[in-house]
C-alpha cells in the first residue's frame, strides 16, 4: 500500500523509466515458457543491479521467489563467476540443485568463459535475445528499491553512501522466504 502511495504521490520510479533499448517491431522472446520448474534452485533469474553505482549479482529463484544480493567488485567476468559460485554453493548448502540460470544478455553475461564454467558445474545458461531484459529479475530488484527508498524516506536523518549496502541486503533478506522453508 506504500508503493502505491508514493506512485501516486510521486510519480513513476525514476529507476524503472531509465532509457533502456527498447525490442524491435516482431522480435520473439527467447523464453522457453515450457520450462516449468517444481523445485526451489532450478530455475535461477539473474541481473547484475548497482547500488550507489557499485555492481551486485541479483537472483530470484522462479519457484520459491526466494533472492539473494552478492557483492561484486567490479563487472568483470571473474567477479560474475564469483558472485555465481557463492550463488549456486548457497543453494547446494541447503541441499537445492541450480539447473538453470537465466540472464538478459549483457556484455559480460554472454561471455563463453562464463557458460563453460557454469556448464563444468551442471547448470545451463539461458541468454535473452538481444535487447529483451530478465524480467522478473528486474521486477523484483524495483521492488526492492521501492522499499529501500521507502525506509530512506522514514528515517530522521540522511543515510550514508556506505550504507546503502547494508539497506539493501536488510531489504532483500526480509522480503524473502527462508530457502529451507520452501518446496
Amino acid at each position: 500500500m506504500d508503493l502505491q502511495n508514493a506512485r501516486a504521490i510521486y510519480g513513476p520510479c525514476s529507476h524503472c523509466l531509465e532509457g533502456k533499448p527498447q525490442p524491435s517491431k516482431g522480435s520473439q522472446k527467447s523464453f522457453d515458457d515450457s520450462l516449468n520448474p517444481t523445485e526451489s534452485g532450478e530455475l535461477l533469474h539473474c541481473d547484475i543491479a548497482f547500488i550507489k553505482g557499485k555492481p551486485r549479482l541479483f537472483s530470484v529463484d522462479h519457484v520459491s521467489g526466494y533472492m539473494m544480493l552478492v557483492a561484486m567488485d567490479s563487472k568483470k567476468t571473474e567477479e560474475l563467476v564469483r558472485a555465481l559460485d557463492i550463488t549456486i554453493t548457497k543453494y547446494r548448502s541447503h541441499h537445492k540443485v541450480v539447473h538453470t540460470v537465466s540472464t538478459d544478455r549483457e556484455s559480460v553475461l554472454k561471455r563463453d568463459q562464463l557458460a563453460l564454467h557454469l556448464n563444468g558445474k551442471g547448470v545451463k545458461v539461458i541468454l535473452r535475445i538481444p535487447y529483451e531484459h530478465e524480467k522478473t529479475a528486474e521486477r523484483s530488484m524495483r521492488v526492492v528499491r521501492e522499499k529501500m527508498e521507502a525506509e530512506i524516506s522514514e528515517l530522521p536523518y540522511n543515510l550514508p553512501s556506505d550504507l546503502y549496502d547494508y539497506l539493501a541486503q536488510d531489504v532483500v533478506n526480509r522480503a524473502t522466504t527462508c530457502l529451507t522453508d520452501s518446496s
